[in-house]
Order: structure tokens, then sequence, then C-alpha cells
């Protein structure tokens, strides 16, 4: 009897899950040690507490290909797209404006411009990865 191999991520959704995961433990590592501080139980952390696990759930799910995990994966990425929009349209205009010319641009400023726009880029081309690896794997397993 043979062994059937289990499907492998590809490396898109491999980094996908990677970057839901890190999220995930981040916030878990905060929020558990404010938690363990308390003497009671704060409710107010037990919520990103709860999060941070779904965040988990949520990379588990993409690293074994499941199709809940990618429709998760999906909306958190818009919805997390969704203020970047009006942050990096913010970023451009003001660049764009008389303003920049005025004050002139320092260190501070242009490090910012460049990580907001950047996490812009990187939210858009995840959520376009998604889209593009879940009509792949509707299509699997719709045949």
């Amino acid at each position: 009897m043979e062994m059937e191999n289990a499907p492998t991520a590809p490396v898109g959704i491999v980094l996908i899950a990677t970057f839901w995961i890190f999220v995930g433990t981040w916030l878990l590592s905060i929020t558990s040690g404010s938690i363990s501080n308390s003497s009671y139980y704060n409710l107010l952390a037990l919520i990103p507490f709860f999060i941070g696990i779904g965040l988990l759930l949520v990379g588990w799910g993409l690293l074994t290909l499941q199709k809940w995990a990618f429709y998760i994966a999906l909306i958190l990425s818009l919805l997390v797209l969704l203020p970047l929009v009006f942050i990096a349209i913010g970023e451009v205009s003001w660049l764009l404006s008389m303003d920049s010319y005025r004050y002139g641009l320092d260190f501070y400023t242009s490090i910012r411009t460049i990580f907001e726009i950047s996490f812009f880029i990187l939210f858009v081309l995840m959520g376009w990865y998604l889209l593009k690896k879940l009509a792949s794997l509707n299509k699997k397993m719709n045949t």
C-alpha cells in the first residue's frame, strides 16, 4: 500500500503563514505578560490574547492548505489594507505638496513614509497572492 503525500504549500503561502504566525506570537507575548502580572484576569487583555491564538491557527491552516484559512487571511489582509490606503494616500499627497518642500524631509519622515508605503504594498501583494491561490485551490477541489 502506497502512502499518499500531503500537498506541499507554495513558498508564498509559507511566507504569508509565517507572517501571521509571527503577528500572533507577538500578540500572545505582549498580552500574556499583562495577564500574568495582574491579580485578576484583565478582560481587555484576553481579547488580543485570543486574537493571537486565532492568528496562530490561521497560519497553521495556511500551511496545511485549509480553505477556511485562505478566506480568513484574505479578509484580515483586506481589513488591514483599508486604513493603509488612506495612510498611503496621505503620505504621497504630503510628499507631493508644497509642505514637504517648505519644512524639508528629515530622516524620520523619510523612514516613516517608506515604512508605511512598504506595508501598503506588502498587504496588496498578500491579498493578490491569496486570491490567486484561493482560485487555484477552488479549481483543484472542483475537479
